[in-house]
């Protein structure tokens, strides 16, 4: 079995000087910086005491340490389970009380949601090389996940009870390679990271693929179009988001009576499915 952070570690070893990450607060990683990240979160949840086939819930928004939480989970051999900080309390108890995770991790430094949740968990500031986190204590679930299951998904629960998706390493692997053939993804892409890592097309096919082809994740936490028309400038090459993005992208641009962005700014784009 080849784990999720394989790929990653690879391009660690590889390429350390290369820039991995940016994010919307103005963190810049190169891929030495995110194993030293990685290394933190490791730390904490060791001294945690967590346990091979525990779970971790990730309150996140996009972001370099919520990176560092994923594949720090990965080499731990814990179960992460990411959501988007800006669901309610309510649904965020509901994935709570179901996953049982032992540890909860919020993305406080770049999310005023994930900074209300922690409140409301009574979490407390963590730091280190992976920037700011808050913590929240739980009672502890049991070390049951299946040893080969690396994420658990929750489903919105649109057409039902949402469901906790079990992702194994081998899924994520897979995805992330195969987008980065599909995409033709390299050292030296810069990917603009808007969809979310708390659905499974920016774990997969944005974040996952863009580290394992070793170029850059530009991540942003909420989508503007003034911001993805100045990463397209900025040389961010590939918008991994979706049709709502392209759709408000379109609205400005007509609206400002922009001609076009720049031929060489955009290689491509990956517009998921959406309504015709």
């Amino acid at each position: 079995m080849t784990l999720w952070h394989d790929p990653i570690d690879q391009q660690i070893a590889e390429r350390p000087d290369a820039l991995a990450i940016l994010d919307s607060v103005g963190t810049e990683w190169c891929y030495a910086d995110l194993d030293r990240a990685i290394a933190d979160v490791e730390t904490v949840l060791t001294g945690q005491g967590l346990k091979r086939g525990q779970r971790v819930l990730l309150l996140a928004e996009n972001c370099a340490a919520a990176v560092a939480v994923l594949f720090a989970c990965s080499r731990q051999g814990v179960a992460v389970i990411p959501v988007n900080a800006r669901q309610t309390a309510a649904e965020v108890e509901r994935v709570k009380n179901h996953a049982e995770p032992a540890l909860i991790l919020a993305t406080t430094a770049v999310s005023q949601n994930a900074m209300d949740h922690a409140a409301r968990l009574g979490g407390t500031k963590i730091t280190g090389a992976f920037g700011a986190l808050h913590m929240c204590q739980t009672e502890g679930g049991d070390a049951d996940t299946p040893e080969d299951v690396a994420v658990l998904l929750y489903t919105t629960g649109t057409t039902g009870t949402p469901k906790g998706v079990m992702i194994t390493h081998d899924n994520l692997v897979f995805a992330g390679q195969a987008a980065q053939t599909f995409r033709a993804l390299g050292p030296g892409h810069r990917v603009y990271g808007v969809a979310p890592i708390s659905h499974v097309i920016g774990l997969a096919s944005m974040l996952t693929a863009t580290l394992t082809a070793g170029a850059t994740a530009g991540l942003e936490g909420r989508v503007a179009a003034e911001r993805v028309l100045n990463a397209l400038r900025d040389g961010l090459l590939d918008p991994a988001a979706g049709p709502p993005v392209d759709a408000l992208l379109m609205q400005n641009v007509r609206a400002r009576g922009v001609g076009e962005v720049g031929r060489d700014a955009l290689v491509n784009g990956p517009p998921g499915g959406a309504p015709v």
